[in-house]
């Protein structure tokens, strides 16, 4: 069986065999996997998906999942076990944002989040006062997984109920 993007497949990562994982992105014969774990690690940016909601469903899922960041590994294509299923595209478009996949196009490199972005004036005129010192602005980035969860619901939960 072939492998595609957006497939789910199942992996042996994190010292346990068959963890549920999702084909992120295909280099020559390996892949970019993200693969979920059942623990809630509190913190950091992740994507949960219910058990038993749509997005559930394809892989199947045991349990209520968690897909993290920091779970995505490149494996060997011969060490996945394809289930025959794709993920479905809000939960693929999810998983592929909270990595920095935001595209297509963007598939040959993590996006690094944005950083702070200083605030720069226009110069006064010569008459005028100096303004007063200029500060730095953070900007909010809406799909930054470093400050958020990320969800289809804007919950914090993939659900692919709403």
């Amino acid at each position: 069986m072939s492998i595609s993007e957006q497939d789910i497949v199942h992996v042996n990562a994190g010292g346990k065999a068959g963890r549920p994982g999702v084909v992120l992105r295909l280099q020559g014969t390996r892949a970019f996997v993200i693969f979920g774990t059942g623990n809630d690690h509190q913190g950091g940016g992740h994507v949960l998906v219910r058990q038993s909601s749509r997005y559930g469903r394809p892989f199947p899922l045991t349990k209520d999942t968690y897909f993290y960041c920091r779970n995505v590994q490149l494996f060997d294509l011969s060490l996945l076990a394809p289930n025959g299923r794709q993920c479905p595209p809000g939960l693929y478009l999810d998983l592929r944002t909270l990595v920095g996949y935001t595209s297509p196009a963007a598939a040959t490199a993590a996006t690094p989040a944005p950083g702070p972005v200083k605030a720069t004036p226009t110069p006064p005129p010569v008459s005028s006062p100096a303004p007063p010192p200029t500060s730095v602005v953070t900007p909010i980035a809406s799909g930054s997984a470093a400050n958020h969860s990320l969800a289809a619901n804007g919950t914090g939960e993939s659900n692919g109920d709403g």
